[in-house]
């Protein structure tokens, strides 16, 4: 070192020492500038620096000096001042660490001690649990330090804070207190650490269980876990206590438990499994009270007997362990076998804890404070055998092999003996548990038990039980002999040859003797068997084991039946019986056996005392099944159904049927029933409850017993049915009539099931016969009459009204001989017969009127003599007879009355029964409402709606819990109370919201109020129970008609008259008066197809109301729109006559008007039909009653005497009365205002029309002024510019033509369109080009109307037929294709002949047809292209066109 490097750093020494960082800085700053590796300058550099704030500098002077010499703790210590100063604990922490190494590697212990107790002090303040552990580990043995720190001196008790480590000498005076605080702080971190864990990875997917979790996270836990090495120095540590080394051997036990269980492969467990077997061991051996270790030790035992856990070790056990669970399991076993508690010497003390309880219930009782203990589960398994608790066993033995299964997983150890005990033990419980619904289950683990041990006798018992069940005499008493040769071979060898054989006779050798002899009974060695059967009873009388009386009975019964089946000794059997009794007064197949004694043996029979015999029997046993059997029928017999229920029931749980928490659903799949009938009888009580389901499977289970039962199929073919499900009924009756040809129930219900589906024809033919064999019954009748009723409504529906004519008269006759016939369904007759009445006021007239009189009469005739016509009714039936005061004239109007007139005297009927009341005053209700709709308008209908109200009002009294009632009372009072109607509505919905109609009906309700929202959401509810209900589709139209949604309107009215079939008659209604008024907006073919729509529609409102006026004038337009002229003048005509009658009684101006409308219509039909002079009344009598002063404002009436006028001037033109036509139209011209200048066009061309038709020149010359003067008034007249344009191409006037050609090519083609929807402009401006010779220009026209109008059919047909006639099929075939080609007729004829045109040019585009489904190659395809059968579809959709055939014709022969 030069002197220079010296000079300067005494420098920075002194300057350090004066305080002076900053020339202590400059100092060290020239030193290491010529010597950079200077450790003192570096050491100065980072103390100046440290305070004058350079923190980093300092440290890193710091560093730089501990690089150069890593073992001189100066540096060291002037860095850890520095994280000191600045706080940063973990630097700190880690420096200290380094300053207590380097001080023990010098062997300086007191300086050492002092950086670790500042380290522990740090921990304990700023530390984790893990850094304080590793902190305190220091002052461990196995500590790098603890060598050094072992030199400390002995602490001064004195002076404590002398040296300043006294905390560190304290340890090492006595690390014991240091050891246990770092073995408790292991002990909460590793814990934390684990349940930290587990919490975390449960949240991921696929983790596993819970148990799997924990197991592996102490896997990875316990993989560096130091608690182990940490309790084994605490258990070597010379200063640890007694107390101490039991709770830490006690922690070492449960952890390396814990490991074991948690280690994932058997072969990794069996040198730490023999680790804790041997720390249990000795912790036994000492009598250590740690009752874990006592559990390894008993439970890991691998013994086949209960007596193989050593006795002695069980009663130390429970001495150590008194109130433990398994010590108290104990106590209850010992006490129940017999066993002495504790040792000889203490046999008093033992007598008086015998005598505190019961050892069974102790036992039972103990059992479930322990669940998780093998040897409980199997001292209470053979306890429960012993007691014949089966059921228990099965759960206990199945816990107990469950345990087994867990013990094998968590410790690697096998228990093959335990768990052939437990096996045992469940198979002895299947055996004899509900025979023989277990014995599958219990032969897999009999033969299990019976491979590891042949000679096993409870498996041999078990299995001769099993085939004793089974019906497998023989075999079973082959197995018995077995188990008495080894039992015989065992007692033979344990007490010698001069024992006393029958004293030390085992139970279970008597038991398989008496079993053996009994087998030879039932396998027909009678003699073998009594004499086998009299030794058992000797033997159980004389043994001396306790609690035999079961089986002592058992045996004298048998004996009993020996005798009673073997030479009919009934006496010697009846004594046996007895004493069988006398053994056990509770054995209840005695009973049974004297039941039947007394009933069909003792002189006089008893049967009293056999029905006491039967019902103790029964009562001691559920498994009696003939006693049970004896007793529901005799219970069945005097109607006692309750009684037979709970038989029947209790009667499938004694055989296992019904198990605790099962249901009939759940025992359906799995069980083959030994008692058939209790199954029968059960499902009887079930349908009768309509519990379908339930009754189905119990019938279900009662058919796998005897499948050739027909009453089960029968019943079941019921339940089926009453259920919903036909198909399956039909199936299960058609097995029925199999089995059973002559019931007839089985063929009234098939036919019951046909109605249901809607096979009316079937089911009615199967009661006519049924009827004609039994016609006394009225069941039959009744259901004959239902099957017509509902055959006939179902007829209505679908508009079949003739037919169903005739179904309700058979009704009616059907039902009067049920009036006639038994009294206990008279009032059954008179419903259907008011039923078929009411039904018949939808027939204006009958078919047979003849015979519909003398039906009528002979209701009357049923009427007379009762009190019915009072009140509203009295104005329908006075003193002479109803159907004589209108003579033959009957009609439905008549039906409805008589229909009344009955429900009126059904509520005389039914006064005393709700049901029936209710029915009939709701009947009476709508058949008043009904009537309301069919009287004539002249009538006072609102006495009729008030007693129809009151009626509803009586029906919801009688039975407030039907939804129809609640649902009529509402639409009855929709307009005039709506508070009232709401109320009713929802109370229907409230009871039965299912119903779309509910939700309908306050759909209309809401929509009536203006209240849109809430339609709009009834509605859609309604359409979402039933989406074909066509009435809410209808309040969607209304909703959408009220928005101003006219498309979508139109298009729902349309699906609800389509879904309904016409069946909704308001729907029809406004339909076709949509339609009709809709008539200059649609397209020709979908306005027909919607006509013949309207038409169905309307027809059938007509047949079912025919005194509706407004529906028969919209039905004859309607038919008028489709050319039937001929019907529409018959409809017009019956309006007429009904608006005549109105206005004969009310003289109402509007009916006024009507009637000339009608008037007006019906001349113009007379003129359509060639009655000409009838027309002309018909006008003239439309004129009279318009009144001679018409306000020019009054538009319908201006319209109507404009077409009165101008159907009289065409009348006389056709009657050859020229002048008089001429006149009428010109003076009707006159007549009209310029206002209107529709009209008055409409007159100028009719009136130009018959000036031409006059011929002279003059008239023509006139007729073309008229024309020019009508064009100039109203220049969009497209009608007299056509006919303008027409005259002059008639009569070669080619101004005239092109003077009218312009008028036309001057309206934009939008406007035509509007005024022209038919497309009439562009057809004569094309025409006219083609007749000049100009066909492409016809073909311009004609495109540019299609451009216009793309969706017009009829404008594409225009352009296609051109394209046709230029010789340009291609382009033809791409206006119209062959993808999506419209079904109608022009349609079909034009494809026809594009065809036949591309076929002979061969330009046809086969790809085209091959992707229409043709099959085959291009040449194949050609020649299978059939252009005829297009043409012969457009024949079919229109044959009375003449066009078409000659398509057809032109086609077929080309």
């Amino acid at each position: 070192m030069s002197s220079f490097t010296k000079s300067k750093l005494k420098l920075a020494r002194d300057s350090i020492q004066k305080k002076d960082w900053a020339g202590a800085k400059a100092a060290a700053g020239q030193v290491l500038e010529f010597e950079k590796e200077n450790y003192n300058a570096l050491v100065f550099l980072g103390l100046a620096c440290l305070e004058l704030g350079e923190v980093h500098e300092g440290e890193q002077a710091y560093k730089q000096a501990i690089i150069l010499q890593p073992s001189n703790p100066l540096a060291h210590q002037g860095l850890s001042r520095l994280f000191l100063r600045t706080s940063n604990w973990p630097a700190y922490a880690d420096s200290l660490k380094q300053l207590a190494e380097l001080f023990a590697a010098s062997g300086d212990a007191q300086r050492c001690a002092g950086a670790v107790q500042r380290l522990v002090e740090l921990r304990r303040e700023r530390g984790t649990r893990a850094e304080l552990i590793a902190a305190l580990s220091l002052m461990l043995p196995s500590s790098p330090v603890y060598a050094t720190l072992e030199q400390l001196p002995a602490p001064e008790p004195t002076a404590p804070t002398a040296s300043g480590v006294h905390e560190v000498q304290l340890a090492m005076a006595d690390g014991l207190q240091v050891l246990q605080e770092v073995v408790d702080l292991s002990e909460r971190e590793e814990e934390e650490q684990i349940k930290k864990e587990v919490e975390k990875r449960r949240t991921r997917l696929g983790a596993g269980t819970a148990e799997e979790i924990r197991r592996a996270v102490r896997r990875e836990v316990g993989a560096t876990s130091q608690l182990p090495h940490l309790y084994t120095e605490l258990l070597n540590h010379p200063s640890t206590s007694d107390e101490l080394r039991r709770d830490t051997e006690r922690k070492l036990l449960r952890l390396k438990l814990g490991t074991l269980t948690a280690l994932p492969k058997a072969s990794s467990k069996s040198a730490l499994r023999e680790e804790v077997l041997d720390m249990a061991k000795g912790q036994v051996l000492l009598g250590i009270p740690d009752e874990l270790a006592w559990l390894i030790w008993a439970e890991w035992r691998d013994v086949e007997g209960l007596e193989g856990y050593d006795w002695g070790l069980m009663r130390r056990f429970r001495a150590v362990f008194p109130q433990s669970g398994l010590g108290r399991v104990v106590k209850g076993y010992f006490k129940y076998m017999g066993i002495p508690l504790l040792e000889e010497e203490e046999e008093e003390e033992q007598g008086e804890e015998g005598e505190e309880e019961d050892g069974y219930d102790l036992l039972l009782e103990s059992a479930e404070a322990c669940p998780e203990s093998i040897i409980a589960q199997r001292m209470l398994a053979e306890a429960q055998r012993l007691e014949e608790d089966w059921p228990g066993l099965v759960r206990t033995a199945e816990g107990g092999l469950a345990l087994v299964q867990k013990h094998e997983l968590e410790t690697g150890q096998a228990l093959p003996l335990v768990t052939k005990s437990l096996n045992t033990e469940l198979a002895t419980a299947l055996v004899h548990l509900h025979p023989p619904k277990h014995h599958p289950r219990a032969l897999r683990l009999l033969d299990q038990v019976l491979a590891q041990d042949p000679n096993s006798v409870p498996a041999l018992m078990g299995r001769g039980y099993v085939l004793q069940t089974q019906g497998k005499w023989g075999e079973s008493a082959i197995l018995f002999s077995k188990v008495v040769g080894l039992e015989q071979a065992k007692r033979e060898s344990a007490e010698g040859d001069e024992a006393d054989a029958t004293g030390s006779m085992e139970v279970v050798e008597i038991e398989a003797r008496e079993e053996r002899a009994w087998c030879w009974v039932r396998n027909g060695v009678g003699e073998k068997g009594e004499e086998g059967l009299r030794e058992a009873v000797g033997l159980w009388d004389a043994s001396p084991h306790p609690g035999i009386g079961r089986q002592q009975a058992r045996a004298w019964w048998r004996l009993g039946r020996c005798l009673w089946e073997n030479g009919q000794r009934y006496e010697e059997a009846y004594k046996a019986f007895i004493a069988s009794l006398k053994r056990l007064p509770t054995f209840a197949p005695a009973f049974t056996s004297l039941g039947i004694y007394y009933s069909e043996v003792a002189s006089p029979p008893d049967p009293q005392r056999a029905s006491k015999c039967f019902q103790k029997a029964f009562e001691l046993d559920a498994r009696e099944s003939g006693a049970a059997r004896r007793l529901a029928e005799g219970f069945a017999e005097e109607g006692e159904w309750d009684l037979t229920e709970v038989v029947a029931r209790r009667t499938i749980e004694g055989e296992g049927g019904l198990e605790k928490g099962e249901t009939v659903a759940s025992t359906a799949k799995r069980y083959l029933p030994q008692n058939a009938w209790a199954w029968k009888a059960l499902g009887a009580v079930e349908l009768q409850r309509r519990s379908f389901a339930p009754a189905i499977q119990a019938f279900q289970i009662a058919l796998r017993a005897d499948q050739a039962d027909a009453a089960s199929w029968l019943r079941l073919g019921e339940a089926y049915a009453r259920s919903g499900r036909q198909v399956a009924a039909i199936k299960a009756l058609n097995r029925a009539q199999e089995l059973d040809p002559d019931n007839w129930v089985c063929a009234f219900l098939m036919a019951e099931v046909e109605c249901e589906i809607g096979r009316f024809d079937a089911a009615i033919t199967v009661f006519e016969e049924l009827a004609e064999k039994r016609p006394e019954d009225a069941g039959v009748l009744n259901a004959l009459a239902g099957a017509y009723l509902a055959y006939g409504r179902a007829q209505v529906d679908t508009g079949f009204l003739g037919r169903s004519e005739g179904s309700f008269w058979c009704a009616l006759a059907v039902a009067r001989k049920l009036i006639g016939g038994d009294s206990n369904f008279r009032r059954l007759g008179w419903k259907t017969l008011c039923d078929a009445l009411y039904e018949l006021a939808v027939c204006a007239t009958f078919e047979h009127p003849d015979e519909a009189y003398e039906a009528l009469r002979a209701v009357e005739r049923l009427l007379q003599g009762s009190d019915v016509g009072k009140g509203v009714l009295g104005n329908l039936l006075g003193a002479v007879g109803l159907t004589k005061a209108l003579g033959q004239g009957t009609d439905g109007l008549v039906a409805l009355k008589l229909s009344l007139l009955g429900s009126e005297y059904r509520v005389a009927l039914t006064q005393f029964d709700n049901t029936g009341l209710s029915s009939a005053w709701f009947d009476l209700a709508i058949g008043l409402r009904r009537l309301t709709s069919l009287l004539p308008v002249a009538d006072d209908i609102e006495p009729y709606l008030k007693e129809s109200l009151r009626c509803v009002k009586e029906a919801i009294r009688a039975d407030p819990k039907d939804p129809s009632y609640w649902n009529a009372l509402g639409v009855m009072s929709f307009e005039k109370s709506p508070r009232l109607a709401q109320h009713a509505f929802l109370s229907a919905i409230q009871i039965d919201n299912k119903d779309p109609l509910m939700w309908t009906n306050v759909g209309f309700l809401y929509l009536f109020h203006e209240d849109v929202e809430l339609a709009n959401q009834a509605f859609l509810r309604a359409q979402t129970l039933d989406p074909d209900q066509p009435l809410a589709w209808l309040g969607q139209a209304m909703l959408a008609a009220h928005n101003g949604d006219e498309s979508d309107a139109r298009a729902l009215f349309e699906h609800a008259v389509v879904i309904s079939a016409g069946s909704m008659l308001e729907a029809s209604h406004v339909f076709g008066t949509r339609l009709l008024n809709d008539r200059d907006t649609l397209q020709s073919q979908t306005r027909t197809d919607r006509l013949f729509l309207a038409f169905s529609a309307l027809d059938r409102y007509c047949r079912e109301r025919p005194t509706s006026s407004t529906v028969l004038h919209l039905h004859g337009l309607i038919c008028e729109q489709l050319g039937q002229t001929n019907l529409a003048e018959r409809r017009v005509q019956e309006a007429i006559a009904l608006l005549e009658k109105e206005y004969e009684t009310s003289e109402d101006k509007a009916i006024e008007r009507r009637y000339a409308v009608a008037h007006g219509n019906l001349g113009r039909l007379l003129l359509a039909n060639g009655k000409y002079e009838e027309a002309l009344q018909a006008f003239s009598t439309a004129v009279n009653l318009l009144s001679d002063e018409i306000d020019d404002t009054d538009r319908e009436a201006t319209t109507l005497r404009a077409q009165a006028a101008l159907g009289t001037g065409l009348a006389h033109f056709l009657l050859n009365d020229l002048e008089s036509a001429l006149s009428t139209l010109e003076v009707a011209h006159q007549q009209v205002s310029e206002s209107y200048p529709e009209v008055k066009g409409h007159i100028t061309l009719t009136l130009a029309k018959v000036l031409w038709a006059l011929g002279s020149e003059e008239a023509r010359e006139t007729a073309k002024s008229q024309l020019l003067e009508c064009i100039s008034a109203d220049p969009h007249n497209l009608s007299a510019i056509t006919a303008l344009a027409s005259i002059g191409s008639l009569t070669g006037d080619g101004d005239l033509l092109t003077a009218a050609l312009a008028e036309l090519d001057a309206l934009p083609s939008f406007e035509r369109v509007s005024v022209d929807p038919g497309g009439e402009v562009d057809f004569l401006l094309s025409t006219h080009h083609l007749a000049n010779g100009d066909v492409q220009l016809a073909i311009a026209v004609a495109e540019e109307a299609l451009a216009v109008q793309p969706g017009s059919l009829h404008a594409r047909h225009n352009v296609a037929r051109l394209l046709l006639m230029s010789g340009s099929p291609l382009t033809a075939r791409e206006v119209l294709p062959r993808q999506g080609l419209p079904g109608d007729a022009q349609s079909r004829r034009l494809s026809a002949l594009i065809d036949l045109a591309l076929k002979e040019r061969g330009e046809l585009d086969v790809d085209e047809f091959v992707a229409d489904g043709v099959n085959g190659n291009g040449e194949e395809v050609v020649k299978r292209i059939e252009p005829k059968e297009d043409a012969r579809r457009a024949v079919m959709a229109a044959p009375w066109e003449a066009s078409n055939w000659g398509s057809a014709i032109l086609c077929s022969s080309a």
